[in-house]
């Protein structure tokens, strides 16, 4: 309950520094943003006036947060944006986007690789347009629609989703398609036959544990259910209606040309 705008910017500087960054970078945005637009006579509301204007024009304040990151060690690089109503207020890059084998400035149009977030931007969000349309439901056996779990009732959306529908954490399975003349289509088909297959590690429902079977096997529930491929189901449903022209599968158009 600070009313000083310079005490805020100390504490939260003080903060950021005791907890070496870590995942504090977005809370920095957020607490930066708040303090920007301090009503000094009324404390505890946001000016009515611009949020950025009580805020130095250069962004000093985010400027030594996100250099302290790459000074600790928390991160390599990262970028870091402003906006508000459609205008872009703040954005810089700081550090390097790779530092093996060589060091590589990092700039603002950098392609960041969601990796493992594609299951929570786009498995999870697709499975969820699948049970708003009533194509299944989230306690459905994942067998009652993929017929190599149908001995497997007790592995459900639900669980699944959870990460606590007994799957192992991870197999190379690409190993046993990557370079032996498989074409790409039976890989795929190859790869989910094989999660299938894959002995369950816990009893379903007792415990969770983070996994990729599991998500490949919803992967190909979206497929069949949805009727399409994944990579077009999140243009089509996803980032098309949410305007992200920037954000796609490796390959895609959004992509092209940009590294």
């Amino acid at each position: 309950h600070v009313a000083d705008r310079e005490a805020v910017e100390k504490l939260v500087v003080s903060e950021f520094h005791r907890c070496q960054v870590r995942a504090n970078v977005l809370g920095a945005i957020i607490l930066a943003r708040g303090f920007a637009g301090w009503d000094e006579t009324q404390p505890w509301r946001r000016a009515e006036a611009d949020s950025f204007a009580g805020m130095a024009a250069d962004f000093t304040l985010l400027r030594v947060l996100a250099q302290r990151a790459i000074d600790d060690g928390v991160t390599p690089g990262l970028v870091l944006g402003l906006a508000r109503g459609g205008r872009v207020r703040f954005l810089d890059a700081f550090g390097q986007r790779r530092i093996v084998p060589n060091v590589q400035r990092l700039t603002t149009d950098v392609v960041y690789d969601l990796a493992s977030l594609t299951k929570a931007v786009v498995t999870s969000l697709l499975v969820m347009r699948g049970v708003g349309s009533g194509i299944w439901a989230l306690d459905d056996p994942l067998g009652k629609h993929l017929p190599s779990l149908a001995a497997r009732p007790e592995v459900t959306l639900r669980r699944t989703l959870a990460h606590a529908a007994g799957f192992v954490a991870h197999r190379p399975f690409f190993e046993q398609v990557i370079d032996k003349g498989v074409a790409p289509a039976d890989g795929r088909e190859r790869i989910v036959a094989l999660a299938a297959a894959e002995p369950l590690a816990f009893q379903p429902g007792t415990r969770s544990l983070y996994s990729d079977l599991g998500f490949i096997l919803l992967g190909d529930l979206v497929e069949r259910g949805l009727g399409g491929r994944l990579d077009a189901l999140a243009e089509r449903l996803l980032w098309a209606p949410l305007g992200l022209r920037a954000t796609g599968f490796a390959g895609s158009a959004a992509l092209a040309g940009r590294t």
